[in-house]
């Protein structure tokens, strides 16, 4: 049976699947040559994805090159080194360099959860809110000035890369209007562009890189799975070790990660840690006497109820039968905690089986569930959403 959904929270979903919608990014093609090769028998990933990126960037004014193979399907010997796509090779392998490549007009597009590398040298380090796209459109002056006129849309701090800009390194940047920041390539990589709440921009080399901003591998629930170091699974409860265990299973099966199982009792400050220390996963179930929170973190666990703070206040959801939660937080070096709890044993069942194990499914960074979960699925939440930069719920995040 379909069962309908608050449009709020149905939009929550949505936008959780954007980060992985190619669509969206059609704008970053531009001055970068792309060549489209597919089997026309495919019957894993059909042909029509790779049509519909074709048609796209024909209508963003960067056509790719596109070939269909008769008969083929998704893999077949020789499709790496086809006639048509060692043409494509020569081509550019055979130019004196790729310093012309950047178009005097480009735009640099950030799906919402901010997972992006750099395009024209511009490295964006933070949007405003995961709720939207963010995006820079660049004017390279052409005249001897040497000056960038950036127009941003939902960006909050950005740096450059210069060795990575396929052109003339520029002398100044201009952002939304704002004075002319000088460019020193020595140090471009230090120097922060970062905009206020008041709209204004300013540049630093200031370090900003602390556990209340988020930043680099905690960009979404999928990030999780981007640790530098084996999964440390804590179940401190004796009603928990199995299911830290069959955590641990799914991590190695699915992405052959490598798992500690940790009986000691958590702790939410985490404000220390080896720089090679990996991400955790920390198993709660039942009431936390101590309370389980971060400093100001906006979801925190205390004896009687599990409480989100937003910009409207605090929502408090009392214990009760099947209730569970599951979302991550911050830890120093880049790191994540992805927090699993539960009420009761049916409420930590219900949240395990959200913990993600493939890195193409969209999820929000948090998950309330209840009993009625497993007949109503999304529609019966109590809350989901995300947190912006600063790890506050963003605006746009459904919290009944």
């Amino acid at each position: 049976m379909w069962h309908n959904t608050d449009s709020l929270l149905a939009s929550t979903f949505y936008r959780a699947r954007q980060d992985f919608k190619h669509e969206i990014l059609v704008d970053n093609f531009a001055g970068i040559p792309v060549y489209q090769q597919h089997g026309a028998s495919d019957d894993n990933v059909v042909v029509y994805h790779s049509r519909l990126m074709h048609r796209l960037l024909q209508e963003s004014g960067s056509p790719s090159k596109y070939h269909e193979v008769p008969g083929k399907n998704h893999w077949y010997t020789g499709i790496m080194t086809s006639d048509f796509l060692k043409g494509f090779y020569y081509t550019y392998v055979q130019r004196p360099n790729a310093t012309n490549l950047l178009p005097q007009r480009f735009s640099v597009t950030l799906p919402p959860a901010g997972h992006m590398s750099t395009r024209g040298g511009i490295y964006v380090d933070q949007s405003h809110t995961p709720d939207r796209v963010g995006s820079i459109e660049v004017e390279r002056g052409m005249t001897n000035d040497g000056v960038w006129k950036l127009k941003t849309r939902n960006i909050r701090r950005f740096h450059l890369e210069t060795s990575a800009i396929r052109s003339q390194v520029p002398l100044y940047i201009q952002v939304d209007g704002s004075t002319r920041f000088t460019i020193t390539p020595s140090n471009s990589t230090t120097t922060w562009y970062t905009q206020d709440g008041a709209g204004k921009w300013t540049s630093g080399g200031d370090s900003w890189r602390t556990i209340s901003q988020r930043y680099g591998r905690q960009a979404g629930v999928n990030a999780f799975l981007r640790t530098e170091a084996p999964f440390t699974v804590t179940a401190a409860a004796q009603e928990t070790r199995d299911l830290a265990l069959q955590t641990c299973r799914n991590l190695f099966q699915y992405l052959s990660a490598d798992c500690i199982i940790s009986y000691a009792v958590p702790t939410a400050d985490s404000t220390t840690a080896a720089s090679r220390a990996g991400n955790n996963v920390n198993i709660l179930l039942g009431a936390q006497p101590n309370g389980y929170t971060a400093g100001n973190f906006a979801i925190s666990i205390s004896a009687r109820s599990l409480d989100i703070k937003t910009s409207q206040g605090t929502t408090s959801y009392p214990f009760e039968p099947g209730l569970g939660a599951i979302f991550i937080r911050p830890l120093v070096n880049e790191r994540l905690e992805l927090v699993i709890w539960g009420s009761d044993i049916a409420g930590l069942q219900q949240v395990a089986r959200l913990v993600p194990v493939l890195t193409g499914v969209g999820q929000p960074d948090f998950v309330v569930v209840n009993k009625g979960t497993p007949l109503k699925g999304q529609g019966s939440l109590y809350a989901a959403g995300f947190f912006d930069s600063e790890w506050k719920v963003s605006a746009a995040s459904y919290v009944s």
